[in-house]
């Protein structure tokens, strides 16, 4: 409730709104309605999402599947359509005002392509290690001795990979080794690895996914930020300042220091 409230004061300052017509229509495609003629099946591209919508249908048919919508809901929940739309309302809200905290995420970042081999023991990785400088096929040990199963099968290949997305100690190593070399044993908490990076590109383009996973992660951020600031506010009364010292309680005072907002500003 209280992400609401910061919701709301950014979409009021930054001048976003959600129109009845943006609502309507909104929850008129939830339910496959789009205004067009019926097509036998949804087209690849469509942003239906919810499970009533596996295709496009007439205005009666959307009538009729939201009003037994409407009637569920009634039932299940105890909410009346004013109740729903208003929810619906703040969801769209909620990704405007997340749209625009993320619109100036890079859309392209260092970023390293590389494979490992996890063992257990440091021993156990000098011996992998040596394997690897005595020519043995990368691939085709990871296959054989690598305890990372959601890789093993797949030679050790872990992708492209920007900053961040693993531990510090294995990152540090990848982003600084050459390209074609083996790693001496890296220790981290899941256990020893031995690390070859294939490629680097200190500037390749981020895939949609991975820029819309850094802009959900800003507006996290922003939460976050917003959510201690007013603990701090909350923490911090009035009452508990101390009276000035009676010699200088003809000083002049000093600013009222304004009350916490509540959850409902």
């Amino acid at each position: 409730m209280i992400d609401q409230v910061f919701i709301e004061q950014y979409a009021a300052q930054a001048g976003l709104t959600v129109t009845d017509e943006e609502l309507q229509q909104y929850i008129e495609r939830q339910f496959g309605f789009t205004g067009e003629k019926p097509t036998p099946e949804a087209p690849a591209s469509s942003d239906v999402t919810t499970t009533q919508s596996a295709e496009t249908v007439t205005r009666e048919q959307f009538n009729t599947r939201y009003n037994n919508f409407l009637e569920a809901l009634k039932t299940q929940a105890d909410l009346t359509e004013s109740q729903y739309r208003e929810i619906v309302r703040g969801q769209l809200l909620r990704n405007k005002v997340q749209e625009q905290i993320g619109a100036d995420v890079p859309t392209s970042a260092p970023q390293v392509h590389a494979r490992h081999i996890l063992v257990e023991t440091e021993e156990e990785a000098q011996q992998v290690r040596q394997r690897l400088l005595n020519g043995e096929d990368f691939a085709t040990v990871a296959q054989e001795v690598s305890t990372d199963t959601t890789t093993a099968q797949n030679g050790g290949d872990l992708g492209w990979f920007g900053l961040g997305k693993m531990v510090p100690e294995f990152e540090k190593v990848a982003f600084s080794q050459p390209v074609g070399t083996i790693s001496e044993p890296v220790k981290t908490q899941f256990g020893y690895h031995i690390i070859e990076v294939l490629e680097k590109d200190d500037n390749r383009e981020l895939t949609p996914d991975q820029i819309e996973s850094a802009r959900q992660e800003r507006f996290r951020n922003w939460l976050d930020e917003q959510r201690a600031s007013a603990q701090i506010e909350r923490l911090w009364k009035p009452e508990m300042v101390p009276p000035l010292p009676a010699g200088l309680a003809s000083a002049q005072p000093a600013p009222p220091i304004p009350p916490a907002p509540t959850s409902s500003q």
